[in-house]
């Protein structure tokens, strides 16, 4: 007995006719295919790093939107109390027709954190003690998480008075770039008196901002004798483990700073700022201030005004890419420097968070 069901058809040619099919129905068939196969990847593989994805509501209209707020879900759950309270940015994702990327947009309203009582108080400790914690910090500007630190200052500031470090330089410069120079000392002071009521603020407004600590700027070389010692990390080590024994409050913070400091030497570079055509990056997640705001807050606002006038700015503070098409060994790569790039953050923020004490800018 044979089955009708498994009986071959007769092979045979001729003309066929396809069918009519219903207007509604869609003429392509998984247009973001390619997208939602390359983010289902990248799910994927955080999930076999660790991540844990919360649960969100799904949209079957718009699966690549979906997708998106699971991730933004997951980065928004990665972010600590420390960092939410000392620094601002806004992680977000974009996913294009080519790549995928992750960006920590810039805030425009700054915590302010003053460095003057911690700094002066570590260094009452152990000389250089204070500054290291400091050269952290600024370690952060090469890490995707730019500060409005006394180090950007002094790089605004020289830019601002055409690389000038004191008010008779920048008189000087003036006069040079009007075809003119001072005849008499007298004359020259005249020039510096014009030009501070004119400008906003002035070389020396930038020192004192800094109590005079020009090495905070980078307006003194570390060859020259008045640029102050710093400890290295293994001595800062054994001084913490002294002073963890001894019950010191200081020890807490030489232990988030040196925990910061491993982080930053293990992603070296791994997050620089990636320039293109016509754009300048702009923003920071907090402002790093000696003792007093004020000149700083103008320093910032000039250097703001000038990149929007230029229309250069791009007000964010990391943004780092995937191509749609890696392999999953390079998602799995971006997916653990994100990861990276968030613990670093918390760290950044546990570290902060031993000066905070001011409201919002």
């Amino acid at each position: 007995m044979t089955l009708e069901a498994f009986t071959r058809p007769m092979k045979s040619h001729g003309t066929f006719l396809l069918p009519h099919f219903d207007p509604e129905v869609p003429s392509h068939i998984g247009s973001q295919n390619h997208i939602l196969q390359a983010l289902a990847k990248f799910s994927l593989e955080a999930a076999q790093v660790g991540f844990k994805f919360p649960d969100c509501e799904l949209d079957p209209d718009n699966l690549v939107g979906f997708v998106q707020k699971q991730l933004q879900a997951w980065i928004d759950d990665a972010i600590g109390s420390n960092a939410r309270s000392c620094l601002r940015g806004f992680p977000h994702w974009q996913v294009s027709d080519s790549k995928i990327t992750f960006l920590m947009n810039a805030d425009a309203s700054l915590q302010v954190h003053r460095l003057k009582p911690v700094i002066e108080s570590l260094e009452n400790i152990e000389p250089g003690l204070g500054w290291y914690v400091v050269g952290v910090l600024e370690r952060s500007e090469g890490q995707g998480i730019p500060l409005y630190s006394p180090r950007k200052m002094g790089e605004l500031a020289e830019h601002m008075f055409h690389c000038a470090l004191t008010d008779e330089e920048f008189a000087l410069e003036i006069l040079a770039q009007n075809g003119e120079e001072p005849s008499t000392p007298d004359e020259l002071e005249e020039t510096v008196a014009e030009l501070a009521k004119d400008q906003n603020v002035m070389p020396s407004e930038v020192l004192d901002s800094v109590g005079g600590h020009a090495h905070l700027l980078g307006w003194v070389s570390r060859k020259r004798e008045a640029f102050p010692k710093y400890l290295r990390n293994k001595q800062a080590e054994n001084i913490s483990k002294v002073l963890q024994a001894a019950g010191a409050v200081a020890a807490v913070v030489l232990q988030d700073a040196i925990a910061l400091h491993r982080l930053f030497a293990k992603k070296k570079g791994g997050f620089q700022w990636k320039q293109l055509d016509d754009e300048e990056q702009m923003g920071a997640a907090c402002f790093l201030v000696w003792d007093e705001f004020d000149c700083p807050g103008k320093v910032v606002e000039m250097h703001e005004q000038y990149l929007y006038e230029s229309g250069y700015g791009v007000e964010c503070l990391c943004r780092i890419s995937v191509p749609l098409d890696a392999s999953s060994r390079e998602i799995k790569q971006f997916v653990k420097q994100i990861r990276h790039y968030l613990v670093q953050w918390n760290a950044l923020g546990n570290l902060l968070a031993h000066f905070r004490e001011g409201e919002d800018s």
